[in-house]
């Protein structure tokens, strides 16, 4: 029913009629990456902008909101400190090497904050998610010419019954694999090793995340950082003790790295599965704690949780990147799916 009323709300719905909902309220976006290249680590996750599109969202969202500081988020929710008329929260997750190499110098030449969020083992290119590898995987398989008896094997290792698999069901095998259940890592690791893939190779080879060095450097450029988890798994895959265990490594290691004392985490993926008072017991056990980050769009924030609005698009998007389209359906579907039209409107 809320899924049916919302398709035949959004042609209707333009981010001009949205915008004045928007008064007084955070609007919160991240994304991931910006280039002009094919990154295959992650090109089968999303449609990243552009820097051409990246330049013209900003513009776009400078002339229709003021962007705010991390600083700015905290001390409202926290300490009640008021926020510009139509305020705009700015943050990029993973901490990928282009935050440094594309999105900074941009942001710096316009004058614009933002905040990027860290997970600790990619970072000195340590770890590799297993999303980036799934891409790659993906990104290979169509790139290089797969002899008979290599589609063979890659296709048992996938579960997949015909003896001759083409490229197309092997690419679909690929994506319905999990990269949050371990039976599916493994299986990714086991094809890996079939393609003669090492993975601290890519990783060496691609150096796809930031090193210490370049997220202090962004630290004194005044960026902020905030913690994003210690290996980017999602928390709803987690027990109770490893999701206290990994918030605490989180937190430990942006404090013992950068020396921050006003930590902010965003969760890896989403909050799904866990609790508002889940979050509140961590922000009074560790005083280091902020505030979280999530990923429901408009849905409601407060002193505990703020969400935001993912600016990335599918990978078979097509259409150029339009921002207020986005900000549009994102403040539909909340509406529609968090609370209601009362109070979402």
């Amino acid at each position: 029913m809320r899924e049916r009323l919302e398709s035949v709300l959004a042609p209707f719905l333009s981010f001009d009629r949205v915008r004045p909902f928007l008064r007084r309220r955070l609007t919160s976006i991240f994304g991931h990456v910006v280039s002009d290249r094919d990154n295959p680590l992650v090109t089968d996750l999303y449609r990243y902008p552009t820097t051409a599109e990246f330049r013209q969202m900003l513009v776009f969202l400078r002339a229709n909101f003021e962007f705010v500081t991390l600083a700015d988020v905290i001390s409202h929710f926290r300490d009640g400190a008021p926020l510009p008329e139509y305020p705009i929260f700015l943050s990029f997750d993973d901490g990928l090497r282009e935050t440094a190499d594309v999105i900074a110098p941009i942001l710096k030449d316009l004058s614009i904050p933002a905040t990027f969020f860290l997970t600790a083992r990619a970072l000195d290119n340590r770890y590799l998610f297993y999303g980036h590898r799934r891409s790659y995987l993906l990104t290979l398989v169509q790139t290089v010419e797969m002899q008979q008896f290599m589609r063979q094997s890659v296709g048992a290792l996938l579960g997949l019954s015909e003896p001759e698999p083409t490229l197309q069901t092997i690419c679909q095998a690929f994506r319905r694999l999990s990269v949050h259940e371990s039976d599916d890592c493994a299986r990714l690791n086991e094809c890996a090793e079939a393609l003669a893939v090492n993975w601290q190779e890519v990783l060496d080879a691609e150096q796809p995340f930031l090193s210490a060095e370049q997220a202090t450097a962004l630290l004194s450029d005044g960026f902020s950082l905030g913690a994003h988890g210690t290996d980017h798994t999602k928390f709803a895959h987690l027990n109770e003790t490893d999701r206290r265990r990994d918030l605490r490594r989180s937190l430990d290691f942006m404090a013992e790295t950068f020396g921050l004392d006003d930590i902010a985490f965003c969760f890896p993926h989403s909050h799904k599965g866990v609790t508002r008072h889940w979050m509140t017991e961590q922000l009074a056990a560790d005083p280091r704690l902020s505030i979280f980050f999530s990923t429901a769009n408009y849905a409601p924030n407060d002193r505990v949780m703020v969400n935001r609005v993912c600016f990335d698009r599918s990978v078979d998007a097509v259409e150029p990147l339009n921002m207020g389209d986005i900000l549009a359906r994102s403040f539909l579907h909340s509406a529609v799916h968090h609370g209601g039209w009362r109070r979402a409107l």
